[in-house]
């Protein structure tokens, strides 16, 4: 199964789409900001999803962060 990856998770609407998210797919990389809450970052965890924080201006810290990306 490919690894759907998810931008905006710490948000309110994010984190629901991520809870719904690894209920149907055991691989969800969610992409925060660097600097994000240790408490937003901790709850994508407890749902099972892996957390990668990046910088979204640094095109090959995001690039690295995207290996491996599924569409769904």
């Amino acid at each position: 199964m490919p690894t759907i990856i998810l931008a905006g998770a710490t948000g309110h609407l994010g984190g629901l789409i991520a809870e719904e998210l690894r209920k149907r797919c055991p691989h969800v990389r969610a992409l925060v900001r660097v600097g994000t809450e240790a408490g937003k970052r901790s709850a994508l965890l407890a749902l099972g999803a892996e957390v990668v924080e990046v910088d979204f201006q640094n095109a090959p810290a995001l690039t690295q962060a995207l290996l491996g990306w599924g569409v769904w």
